[in-house]
């Protein structure tokens, strides 16, 4: 465990009684969160490495009224004892309040890191906000705390209407023409599905244009040629954006079915010649 002691135990009463100053910061060290030293006279001078005759005499102190203490509470004593009906086992008198401070403090120090680290990436990071360091204790931490992720939340918002906005203007719909629509679905080589080939180019036309579109349709019905094999229905081409595909694998394969099927009407692959022997028949019939 560890604590952080306040410099201005210098400044206090207990200052000109150094065993009892180095007593008081030892149970600071051994004390829980909730500043409870649930320990023997005993096990904290084997904890310390210091006399138990010292430990008992300063541990009196500690339980005793201070008039020059700065708290009032339980007559400045420093501590209290947790039961009654034992000698051992207390509780660090204000110790919830030097805590939240201590918090407090650690907290401001972090912040002061956290945006020096900030500010060696952006220089202007921060500089037109108003930070708040301080903390009102008139009032629950609790509530401070829900207070500041109220604005947290505020300002997040703020910034994702500001984005949302920027998109809305960057990304404005361009026009679509009924009649565009129409001469882009008269180059496509495949006309079937037209109500459903209609709406798909409406909507791509909204995103890319109109000439773009029409000019990707011509290269694509010139490269297929006339060939409709495996050529997919126009909605599934402009749903897909398939205009952007490489243009070179438009054409048909000349070694695959659609090449094959290409060259037999063409000519230039004819049927081969039909030879009636090696169709086969059940025994003793034969040709007629």
């Amino acid at each position: 465990m560890f604590a952080k002691v306040f410099t201005q135990i210098f400044d206090s009463s207990i200052v000109e009684k150094p065993d009892v100053r180095f007593t008081f910061t030892d149970l600071l060290t051994l004390c829980d969160i909730n500043g409870v030293v649930d320990m023997t006279h005993e096990a904290i001078a084997r904890r310390t490495n210091r006399p138990l005759r010292i430990i008992r005499e300063t541990i009196i102190e500690l339980e005793g009224p201070d008039p020059r203490s700065r708290t009032k509470d339980f007559a400045g004593a420093r501590i209290k004892r947790l039961d009654d009906h034992r000698d051992w086992g207390w509780m660090i008198v204000n110790y919830e309040k030097f805590r939240l401070l201590r918090d407090e403090e650690a907290r401001r120090e972090y912040r002061r890191e956290w945006m020096a680290e900030k500010r060696k990436k952006d220089p202007s990071y921060g500089r037109g906000e108003q930070l708040v360091n301080t903390v009102d204790h008139s009032e629950p931490m609790q509530k401070q705390k829900q207070k500041q992720k109220q604005k947290q939340k505020q300002k997040q918002k703020q910034k994702q209407k500001q984005k949302q906005k920027q998109r809305k203007e960057e990304t404005v719909p361009l026009f679509s023409d009924p009649k565009d629509s129409e001469s882009i679905y008269a180059e496509y080589p495949k006309k079937v599905g037209r109500p459903d080939a209609l709406k798909a180019i409406s909507k791509a036309i909204s995103k890319f244009g109109a000439p773009l579109l029409l000019e990707k349709t011509k290269a694509f019905a010139v490269a297929r040629a006339g060939n409709l094999d495996f050529v997919p229905h126009p909605a599934t081409w402009f749903n897909q954006e398939r205009f952007n595909d490489d243009p070179s694998t438009w054409k048909p394969s000349s070694n695959g079915v659609a090449g094959v099927r290409a060259k037999k009407r063409s000519g230039e692959y004819p049927e081969p010649p039909h030879d009636d022997s090696l169709v086969w028949r059940p025994p003793g019939v034969k040709k007629i």
